[in-house]
């Protein structure tokens, strides 16, 4: 079937190329609609996405059709018929000689296909830049996220794993029991990483999977049963028992380590994520609406709706005021957590320039800065934490600092928090190196300045003046 289809695609592009010959030499009919339409059809890389979309479509009965030859069903008397032709035994001399063959369309149909798009989602994050590298291989790229390129190969594999219930497992429980489990590991990893690009396509596809997922439970009921598959079907059920208690415990153990290894570790984060926010919002201020509207329209629909979510919340968080036009929230901040963030003395932004450099003083050193402020404690308190990085940076950039780092307002700064900012200060607030570079200028040219004007001054107390002659 794909030789015939691919064979029908070659003749199709053959004759379109033919007739596009025809065609340019008349003006009139090559800028009508039609000439437009054949020209662009004679493209090679057009027609084999057309291909390879029919077939990446249609991927569960190519499986199917490649698998026929293994699926078998029982007899009463012990030996087994091939499905698709009952008077065909299995493991007869016919069918030992279509092996060969059975063998042939599953390499071809089934393993050069998966090989196929595994490799091109290998390679698809350096050559995706290539205009015809996304038009060839648009139809497996073209479905899913930018960042979930990859699901292409497990959409795939989910198609395989279907298709081979029929030659695996021979009675009808087990063969559901096996659907059951490749569904269920799909529909888990589609709600975790939500992998189309459209929200409605990621909704679709889980309410379509779950609901063949409950299909294929009911058809329990009306399949024969032995001693042999009971057996089978009692420890599956047993381990899908038993199997969510696993990675509850896990998580539970790991969490729990987690915490006891790194107490800091959540202020860690936040402390990170708030840099991280604050380096992203300092490089989108230096863009125009036009490069905004640019970048939301080649967005996709769940990538705009978590921009507009993270932005909602962001903005709530920091104006302690519900955005309109979107689902009201619980705002976590209170208001002492504002009136404690907002110190007063020098601008903010001399209060950066200030801690940019004292970080930046501290070069390699700031592990041997860490012990000098607490002292091979875990934690001190603001106001030791102050006055001992105001000792060296000044006293209003240590006040700054400790109150930066009081993540939890309980007037404690914590030691992996301060390594933390310290790491991730010159990274975080690059936008202050063009402050410092226009300082450090200004200074050099009012200090060129002053030697200038003071070098005519020396020059001019040097000329004699003139005398006049009564």
């Amino acid at each position: 079937l794909p030789g015939i289809i691919g064979l029908y695609f070659l003749l199709t592009w053959v004759a379109v190329v033919l007739t596009w010959k025809v065609v340019e030499r008349i003006e009139s009919a090559r800028r009508s609609f039609v000439g437009k339409c054949v020209e662009s059809a004679t493209n090679g890389v057009s027609m084999w996405n057309a291909f390879g979309m029919i077939m990446y479509t249609f991927s569960i009965p190519l499986y199917a059709t490649a698998f026929l030859l293994f699926q078998c069903y029982d007899h009463p008397n012990g030996s087994h018929s091939v499905m698709w032709q009952p008077d065909a035994l299995c493991e007869s001399e016919l069918w030992n000689g279509l092996v060969n063959l059975g063998v042939l369309a599953i390499l071809l149909y089934v393993a050069t296909s998966l090989a196929l798009v595994i490799y091109v989602v290998r390679i698809s994050p350096m050559r995706f830049g290539s205009l015809r590298f996304r038009q060839q291989w648009k139809f497996i790229l073209v479905k899913w996220r930018p960042r979930r390129w990859w699901f292409a190969a497990i959409f795939l594999a989910k198609n395989l794993l279907l298709c081979m219930a029929l030659p695996l497992f021979p009675g009808g429980p087990l063969q559901l029991l096996w659907t059951e489990a490749v569904m269920v590991a799909y529909v888990t990893m589609v709600l975790m990483v939500l992998p189309w690009r459209h929200r409605w396509s990621n909704i679709i596809d889980s309410v379509a999977t779950m609901s063949l997922l409950l299909l294929s439970m009911c058809c329990l009921v009306y399949t024969e049963r032995d001693g042999d598959v009971e057996g089978v079907v009692s420890a599956f059920l047993l381990a899908f028992t038993i199997l969510p208690l696993l990675p509850v415990g896990g998580g539970l153990c790991v969490l729990g380590y987690l915490f006891w290894r790194y107490p800091a570790i959540e202020d860690v984060d936040a402390l990170r994520t708030a840099l991280i926010a604050e380096a992203n919002i300092h490089q989108i201020k230096k863009c125009t609406i036009l490069d905004l509207i640019s970048c939301m329209a080649n967005a996709t629909t769940i990538d705009r709706r978590m921009i507009h979510m993270s932005l909602a919340v962001l903005t709530s968080e920091v104006t302690m005021k519900p955005v309109p036009g979107t689902w009201r929230r619980i705002i976590q901040r209170q208001t002492s957590d504002v009136d404690q963030t907002r110190p007063d003395g020098p601008s903010v932004d001399q209060a950066r320039l200030a801690i940019r450099r004292y970080v930046d003083s501290l070069g390699e050193k700031y592990e041997e800065e860490a012990h000098r402020v607490f002292q091979n404690n875990s934690q001190v308190t603001t106001d030791h934490f102050a006055e001992a990085v105001g000792s060296r940076a000044g006293q209003h950039c240590g006040k700054i600092m400790a109150t930066i780092l009081d993540i939890r307002q309980n007037g404690t700064v914590l030691a992996d928090v301060y390594l933390t900012y310290v790491k991730n200060a010159r990274s975080s607030s690059t936008d202050l190196d063009e402050v410092l570079a226009k300082q450090d200028a200004k200074s050099a040219e009012a200090l060129k300045l002053a030697q200038k004007d003071m070098s005519l001054r020396s020059s001019a107390s040097l000329v004699e003046p003139e005398t006049k002659i009564p």
